[in-house]
């Protein structure tokens, strides 16, 4: 919906280590360390995989716990790519054009997009 801002500072993400993967009927949430978690509202994709909406009937994001990020990318259209030590990555979109699709919370902070 709003996008990431260009000045968007990737380092609140990166060395967070995945703890928690929960599943509501539309949101997955990901908790990890330092009190750091997404919420996800939109469509995504774990590795190659075709992207999942919720609600989410199956997943394997299970596969990401105890991992940590070790590497963020992100476009200003909103889309968020988190690469995982293991080289596993997971594609977050930006594809709710009236709705937010996507939370990020760190360090006191919450971005919205």
């Amino acid at each position: 919906m709003y996008g990431l801002r260009k000045d968007f500072d990737a380092t609140i993400l990166v060395g967070r280590a995945l703890n928690m993967v929960c599943f509501a009927a539309y949101q997955v949430y990901l908790h990890f360390d330092s009190d750091t978690s997404i919420t996800i509202e939109s469509g995504f994709r774990h590795g190659d995989r075709v992207s999942t909406r919720p609600p989410v009937l199956h997943s394997e994001l299970m596969r990401l716990v105890g991992l940590a990020i070790s590497e963020v990318e992100w476009d200003p259209d909103g889309t968020l790519k988190l690469r995982f030590q293991d080289g596993q990555s997971l594609t977050i979109d930006d594809d709710q054009p009236a709705y937010e699709s996507y939370t990020i919370a760190a360090k006191g902070r919450t971005i919205i997009v």
